[in-house]
């Protein structure tokens, strides 16, 4: 009896979080997604790719930046190649571009660096060559829209905002797989928006973020943070949020602001890049997020756990059904209600299938996430 109440208890919260993540979605997918102002002033920005391992999408990625719908005396690339081994490097220095320029990291760091990350060493070495006052930040497996400067550029028209970041989103959408992992993006996309409204912002995707090089000085970089193997993007908006307070982090949902990559192919490939996204929060600093990350993770627990405790109480499982039941149909009209406002199919016949698969892998990321390594890109490394 005490264990169907804290589970009824447990149900209740959730619906309640998500349906307040729901009403600020909704707050913020029906405002206005360009920043209108008469300001006719073009700033330059300076977009940096740190690339391991990415001769197959290099010259893809390279080809959409180059051909932004931008004044191309505004804008540079820098590409900085993270001890790739295979030809990234090679396709790099045979760019040519004089927009283009190519950092090494195996020119400035030693050989003790080969085994670690370094995404985050590539990005601030980048900054300390950049022109620009506003730095963009993409994946070198990633293609952008030709106006995906144009939204920055709009974004930033504001100057209380000193942090933008967008939707990312799949390219390949065929598998049961991949339709999960987009399924699984729409709702992290809805929550991020929704806890930026809130201003509680929690979430970002590094291969769609931009900021003023002044607030990355300002917050000292990633200082303090240099160690860990991943939050180059949602640790340093966590700082940049903590240093400017309300206002200075922006959602920018216009569709030119999307970036598309590639979802992974197989199941370990997509453990093992959950993991290395949810590793870093361990180490989140507002105890609001903290507290709703544990809630979510305690509460997916128990519903994977549930049904071991009613096995021998078969009236029991009416109560599981209607509980799982409520969380699909919850789960599913936030999910939709996103990929709408972003034009983008979505399969909601799928959902029951999507809720077991998102129960499981939850509980198996939290314990991955904080006590395993994970490898990334022919590297092992740790949280």
């Amino acid at each position: 009896m005490i264990l169907q109440l804290l589970f009824i208890l447990l149900s209740c919260v959730y619906c309640i979080h998500l349906l307040t993540y729901f009403y600020f979605w909704k707050i913020k997918s029906t405002k206005k997604t360009i920043i209108s102002s008469s300001s006719s002033e073009i700033p330059f920005i300076s977009i940096v790719v740190v690339a391991r391992n990415e001769e197959i999408n290099i010259q893809k990625c390279m080809s959409h930046l180059i051909a932004q719908n931008y004044p191309s005396d505004s804008f540079e690339i820098i590409f900085v190649d993270d001890f790739s081994e295979d030809k990234t490097l090679e396709l790099l220095r045979n760019l040519h571009h004089p927009m283009i320029q190519c950092i090494s990291l195996a020119q400035v760091l030693s050989t003790a660096f080969t085994k670690t990350a370094n995404k985050k060493k590539g990005i601030s070495l980048a900054i300390k060559e950049a022109k620009g006052t506003i730095i963009a930040c993409t994946d070198a497996d990633a293609f952008v829209s030709t106006n995906w400067l144009m939204q920055i550029r709009q974004s930033f028209e504001n100057h209380d905002i000193q942090f933008c970041t967008a939707p990312v989103l799949y390219a390949n959408n065929e598998s049961i797989l991949e339709q999960f992992q987009t399924a699984d993006m729409y709702s992290m996309i809805g929550l991020s928006a929704a806890s930026i409204e809130m201003n509680q912002p929690y979430m970002c995707n590094g291969a769609n973020l931009a900021y003023r090089k002044s607030a990355f000085d300002l917050v000292e970089g990633y200082k303090n943070i240099d160690h860990l193997a991943t939050g180059d993007d949602v640790l340093l908006m966590h700082k940049i949020n903590a240093y400017f307070g309300k206002n200075a982090i922006y959602y920018n949902l216009n569709e030119d602001a999307i970036v598309y990559t590639y979802a992974e192919k197989n199941g370990d490939g997509f453990l093992q890049q959950r993991t290395r996204w949810v590793s870093k929060s361990a180490h989140y600093k507002n105890p609001f997020i903290k507290m709703t990350l544990a809630f979510m993770y305690v509460f997916h627990l128990c519903l994977l756990l549930w049904p071991i405790f009613i096995l021998c109480q078969l009236n029991n499982w009416y109560l599981y059904l209607l509980i799982i039941g409520s969380k699909t149909i919850i789960d599913s009209v936030f999910i939709y209600s996103v990929s709408h406002k972003l034009n983008k199919p979505f399969n909601i016949f799928l959902m029951p299938i999507f809720e077991f698969i998102y129960i499981c892998y939850i509980s198996i990321i939290g314990i991955t996430a904080s006590f395993g390594n994970y490898t990334w890109k022919n590297r092992r490394l740790t949280k």
